[in-house]
């Protein structure tokens, strides 16, 4: 692990829920790798017998991954460090790469139905829950493939592709349950 250690405090010491690191970027932290670093199982994160590398990382709470044929190192936090080795005091001369965080996408705006109208969309029918708890339509959906979507509300909960028929699609919405074609009633034509 001794070897290793400076890895360990380097990636202890980073926020980022990811990074990846060159081979040489590495190598200047631990001295050069051997060569069965360029194959997969040396970054394995299951542990084994005599992998003091992986006790690197994982005691830091990253997984590893070797970025095939790139002389890269992904590696990727699954926790919180275990406690089970002190990290090392940082100096001024500590080797810091920069990384820059990648901040989230903004939330997408909420799909009405007169977006959806606008783009091109038709009302097809409306959903009913009889008295027996069955949901039925209105009227029979289209019978040609399409894009479809289910709006309540006035806000679309969810929108699908049917690439044989609509009707056939949303038939099975009708009847959940048992996952078996021989426990399906046949499709109405």
């Amino acid at each position: 692990m001794a070897r290793y250690k400076p890895l360990r405090d380097y990636l202890h010491g980073q926020t980022f829920a990811e990074l990846t690191l060159s081979f040489a970027e590495i190598e200047r932290l631990v001295g050069a790798l051997p060569a069965s670093a360029q194959r997969p199982q040396w970054w394995a994160n299951a542990r084994r017998l005599g992998s003091t590398q992986r006790e690197a990382w994982r005691a830091a709470g990253y997984d590893a991954f070797l970025i095939s044929g790139a002389n890269k190192v992904r590696f990727v936090r699954v926790g919180p460090s275990t406690g089970a080795y002190q990290r090392a005091p940082t100096t001024p001369t500590a080797l810091r790469m920069p990384q820059t965080a990648v901040p989230p996408p903004p939330p997408k705006p909420a799909l009405t139905a007169q977006a959806l109208l606008a783009g091109g969309f038709e009302l097809t029918s409306r959903w009913v829950l009889t008295p027996a708890g069955a949901l039925i339509s209105e009227r029979p959906p289209p019978s040609h493939p399409g894009v479809y979507a289910f709006v309540s509300e006035g806000l679309a909960v969810y929108v699908g592709i049917a690439t044989v028929s609509i009707r056939k699609r949303l038939y099975f919405y009708t009847r959940p349950g048992c996952g078996f074609r021989r426990c399906r009633p046949p499709i109405p034509r």
